[in-house]
């Protein structure tokens, strides 16, 4: 969910496919990124209404997110977070004890700065061209030793917009392509820095004799990563 300068709600509905009542907390937190990790802490610049919700069966339940806080020259980030509760007896009392899975969902929100350009374009005409500039990701692959087939990925993004990688891939000079990541690998905020672990590396000696490329943003179409080997 991406809110332009100016936008002063979004809507979402929630449905609920199943045949018992489903009861959920929703809320926004805000999201940034430290020493490679996620953090989640509360806030007041987003309001999700309602905040508890009541689902009927096969019903739905629209959740306005409006945010009160005005665009910065930087993006913000946050998560919208949906929290089944515990089904209760009639009563009102907690069901007896028994194993019970609660779901959550999160939802990622951006606030896009002032002047910023969207990273949810229209891609009406079909086109599967990138269009997202990579002038603020750097990333670099650091291999243990040239016989490794794991590495880890560190991705850092200067920029003042999220990055959201997907797909990752590896292209030999043959053009056989390894897949190291089916779908979303991860999100990178405005200056900050992620890792992750890759696995089943094609060896390091071939990686300088190829590409990788992957789908950022809301692309259709993939593009080449400038991605930097780093062996001991």
């Amino acid at each position: 969910m991406e809110f332009q300068p100016g936008q002063r709600a979004q809507g979402l509905w929630l449905r609920n496919s199943g045949d018992a009542p489903i009861h959920a907390q929703v809320r926004v937190q805000h999201w940034s990124q430290t020493d490679h990790k996620d953090t989640l802490d509360p806030t007041h610049n987003i309001v999700a209404s309602p905040p508890f919700i009541a689902i009927a069966p096969h019903a739905e339940q629209l959740v306005r997110i409006v945010p009160v806080e005005p665009p910065t020259d930087t993006e913000q980030a946050y998560r919208l977070l949906i929290d089944e509760l515990p089904e209760t007896q009639s009563d009102g009392a907690p069901k007896p004890a028994g194993l019970t899975f609660l779901i959550r969902y999160s939802i990622p929100i951006f606030l896009s700065a002032t002047s910023a350009v969207p990273s949810n374009p229209d891609h009406s005409s079909g086109r599967d061209t990138p269009i997202t500039d990579l002038a603020g990701l750097q990333a670099t692959l650091n291999i243990p030793s040239p016989s490794d087939r794991t590495g880890t990925l560190v991705v850092t993004n200067t920029g003042r917009q999220h990055i959201k990688i997907s797909e990752l891939a590896f292209l030999n000079t043959r053009g056989s392509k390894t897949i190291l990541s089916k779908g979303l690998l991860g999100y990178v905020l405005p200056h900050s820095q992620m890792s992750w672990t890759l696995h089943d590396l094609p060896a390091p000696a071939t990686l300088s004799n190829g590409k990788f490329e992957g789908k950022i943003n809301e692309d259709l179409g993939a593009q080449e990563l400038p991605i930097t080997i780093r062996l001991p």
